[in-house]
C-alpha cells in the first residue's frame, strides 16, 4: 500500500501519494496488476491512512498542490533510491527521532550516472521511469498526463483554480509502462490561512503559530 502525506506551507496546501518499492514489487509478483483498476468504491471511501513513507522505500510519488494562485499535479517514478537520501538515526526517544545526512565515500569517486552506496561501492543512480498514462479524477476538471522528457508528469496546461474541492477525494490511476501500474488515493485540503505579520525568532524564547482551522 502506498503512503500517503497531507502537508501544507505559509502559501501552499498539498495532497501527496508517495509510490514504494512495496508498491512495486507486490505489482511484480503479479502480473495481473500491471494496469492496476480501482476498485468502483475508491470514488467513494479511499482505503488509506496518512503516514510518512521511508526514504529507504521511496521510489518517488506524485503530489497536486494548491497554491495562492495555481493548482497543480506533478510526480515521478525511479528505479531505485539514491542511498545519499536516507538518512541515519543518530537518537530516537520514543516516536521523534534524530536524523543525520549519511557520509558516503566511495574509492575511487563515482562516475557521471553512478552515486556512492552505504558499502563504499559505486552504483547506478536511480532513473526516473514511465508509469504510463497518469489519470486522476477528483479535481474540479479530470486530468490525463503523459510522461514528458525525463519521465517527469505534470499538468499540460493551466488548471481550473482552485482546482479541487476541500475534502475531495483524489484518485490517480497510472497505466503502467516501465514500471507496473497503481492508484493512489488522497484527500483535497483548503488553503492555508496564516498571518502575514513578520516572524521573530529568538533562541531564548518559544515561538507560536497560529493558523484558521
Amino acid at each position: 500500500m502506498a503512503c500517503s502525506d497531507s502537508t501544507g506551507t505559509n502559501d501552499t496546501a498539498e495532497v501527496t501519494s508517495d509510490t514504494t518499492a512495496e508498491d512495486v514489487q507486490a505489482a511484480e509478483g503479479d502480473s495481473s496488476t500491471a494496469a492496476v483498476d480501482a476498485p468502483s468504491e475508491v470514488t467513494d471511501v479511499h482505503p488509506f491512512t496518512y503516514s510518512t513513507c521511508s526514504l529507504a522505500e521511496r521510489l518517488g510519488g506524485f503530489t497536486v498542490t494548491l497554491a495562492d494562485d495555481y493548482t497543480g499535479v506533478s510526480g515521478e517514478v525511479a528505479d531505485g533510491v539514491v542511498p545519499g537520501n536516507v538518512p541515519d538515526v543518530v537518537a530516537q526517544d520514543e516516536q521523534c527521532r534524530l536524523l543525520q545526512k549519511p557520509s558516503l565515500f566511495c574509492a575511487p569517486a563515482c562516475v557521471p550516472g553512478e552515486t556512492c552506496g552505504p558499502d563504499g561501492a559505486c552504483v547506478p543512480y536511480p532513473e526516473n521511469q514511465s508509469v504510463g498514462a497518469v489519470e486522476v479524477t477528483g479535481l474540479k476538471s479530470s486530468l490525463s498526463m503523459e510522461a514528458k522528457w525525463g519521465n517527469y508528469y505534470g499538468n499540460p496546461g493551466t488548471m481550473e483554480h482552485p482546482g479541487f474541492e476541500p475534502g475531495a477525494l483524489l484518485t490517480l490511476r497510472a497505466a503502467g509502462d516501465d514500471l507496473p501500474g497503481f492508484t493512489l488515493g488522497g484527500e483535497g485540503v483548503g488553503p492555508l490561512s496564516i498571518s502575514k505579520s513578520p516572524i521573530t525568532v529568538d533562541d531564548a524564547s518559544g515561538l507560536a503559530l497560529s493558523w484558521s482551522a
